[in-house]
């Protein structure tokens, strides 16, 4: 009797600990279900996705700039960094980098080639890091970006680095860059193209280029339906090569894969 009671409970135990493991898994499965199908299943989250990526529904009336600006505002709080000095060692590691570095940017550093004295633009300057580097390197630096967010971050690391006589920051929209033409030898522009008009842009960075001027530019091109959701839609290779030819003559290219999503760094020339 007493031995069929302890095989009651311990059954009763297992049984216990086998459905608080399956609630856990429920609660888990239902949160990443959520995240990744917010359209079926939390249409509230979806709401609030679209205002911090920019895009609104049909009852919200915002022109394309205010869109772009609130949601690069919103990135920029979220890549807030404390740490705003950036070491020597570091900003060097972009100083004629070799061809065959496993890093995007820094691959994107040797298409630029050397900087020191040069007229560059940070297109979409973000936090602030691009920026660092290519003043560091001796680039006259025009960092240019819509947010003001984004500016503030930059204007914060620039002061920290004490390169604010190598930096100009400009508020500006990518359709209309407050550049003027053929002013600059080359421009940077990593990871903005998604999230806006990319031919316009090309056609914007044409004209501020001179004849012979660069652009480099990194932007995702492959990814998981739900990390485009996220993060902005990765380009096509289509559109890659008409950013290209609205530049000028398309030039190196390589491809940069890790994990779920591939990068592609490439540069286009203005002819001369």
């Amino acid at each position: 009797m007493l031995r069929n009671s302890r095989e009651a409970r311990a059954r009763n135990h297992v049984s216990v600990r086998w459905f608080h493991f399956l609630c856990v898994e429920f609660r888990v499965t239902t949160l990443f279900y959520r995240s990744a199908c917010s359209i079926k299943v939390a249409p509230r989250l979806l709401v609030q996705r679209f205002v911090m990526y920019g895009e609104v529904d049909e009852h919200v009336s915002l022109d394309r700039p205010d869109r772009e600006r609130i949601h690069l505002n919103k990135v920029a709080i979220r890549l807030l960094q404390h740490d705003l000095v950036m070491p020597r060692r570091n900003i060097l590691r972009y100083d004629h980098p070799s061809p065959d570095t496993p890093f995007p940017v820094e691959y994107a550093f040797h298409l630029l080639g050397d900087l020191a004295g040069k007229a560059i633009v940070d297109f979409g300057c973000g936090d602030g890091v691009n920026t660092v580097i290519l003043a560091g390197l001796g680039a006259r630096v025009i960092a240019v970006d819509i947010s003001d967010k984004s500016l503030e971050n930059t204007a914060n690391r620039i002061q920290a680095n004490r390169l604010e006589r190598n930096v100009l920051l400009v508020h500006g929209d990518a359709m209309a860059i407050p550049v003027a033409d053929g002013a600059v030898d080359g421009v940077l522009c990593a990871a903005i193209l998604r999230h806006v008009d990319c031919l316009a842009a090309a056609r914007q960075i044409r004209r501020i280029l001179k004849p012979g001027g660069i652009a480099t530019f990194v932007e995702q091109v492959t990814g998981a339906n739900w990390l485009a959701r996220l993060k902005g839609r990765p380009l096509t290779m289509q559109q890659v090569n008409s950013i290209s030819r609205a530049v000028g003559m398309p030039g190196h290219s390589r491809k940069f894969v890790r994990g779920l999503a591939s990068r592609l760094v490439w540069e286009a020339r203005k002819e001369s």
